[in-house]
């Protein structure tokens, strides 16, 4: 379904007066409908938000991606025009490293650096007393650390490419466990989190004989599963399981 336009789904909001207290924009350039890599069209769109969040009194949130320009330091990686970091008061970068997820102080016009905060994902259990849902991702935060954002950039030199080819298939092994069918843009983010990059994983799938579907629709939705599974795992494997 196509997403509305940032003004239009936000005006609606704001002439209904609803008590919205946070808008989260995922990515916000999804919403804006304009060339994201002119600053000017970006710097009057975000302008725009602002306005409208202010009448909702409300903070808005936009989300945001890199580019794969390596050479570059962290502000200048942000995906589109310079205005999406220049406008906005406040920029955090997320990434992980070491093992560890972390939130570091991209740029800020209204306060001080803050550094970097540490966090992991964890799963939790809502109970109101007649319903428990489980599986609900929680953040554990760990405190204050050092990192800056070019630190958070820069990966530590990798292994050999024997070394790393092994890795990565143990990998896919591991996001594949199941057995179940998966879209492979899902593997692929997961194998990104954990610092590989995307044709490494499609070479690396092909080389493990990773099966591969086309799901009927219009188009097709392309579905991956491991190759071989033990008995346990073969229970259901006809079950077509697509993570968000």
């Amino acid at each position: 379904m196509e997403k509305p336009s940032l003004v239009a789904a936000i005006g609606k909001l704001a002439i209904a007066g609803k008590q919205v207290r946070l808008l989260i924009l995922d990515p916000v350039s999804d919403y804006a409908r304009i060339n994201k890599d002119k600053d000017d069209e970006v710097r009057a769109t975000l302008n725009t938000l602002k306005g409208l969040a202010k009448d909702l009194g409300a903070a808005a949130l936009g989300i945001n991606h890199l580019n794969k320009k390596t050479d570059q330091g962290a502000v200048h990686r942000v995906s589109g025009a310079r205005g999406w970091v220049s406008y906005a008061r406040l920029n955090f970068l997320v990434g992980l490293k070491d093992g560890m997820r972390h939130l570091v102080t991209l740029k800020t016009n209204i306060t001080k650096n803050v550094g970097s905060f540490a966090f992991t994902l964890a799963d939790a259990v809502a109970n109101d007393g007649n319903l428990t849902i489980a599986g609900i991702p929680v953040v554990r935060w760990h405190g204050k650390g050092e990192l800056t954002p070019d630190d958070l950039m820069t990966r530590a030199p990798g292994p050999s490419k024997a070394e790393d080819q092994n890795e990565i298939e143990a990998g896919l092994k591991d996001i594949l466990k199941d057995g179940k069918w998966c879209a492979p843009e899902w593997v692929i983010k997961q194998a990104d989190d954990r610092g590989w990059q995307k044709r490494s994983v499609q070479r690396a799938a092909d080389r493990m004989g990773i099966e591969k579907m086309d799901r009927p629709g219009k188009p097709p939705v392309k579905m991956w599963r491991l190759p071989f599974v033990t008995a346990e795992q073969n229970e259901g494997r006809a079950e077509v399981d697509i993570p968000l």
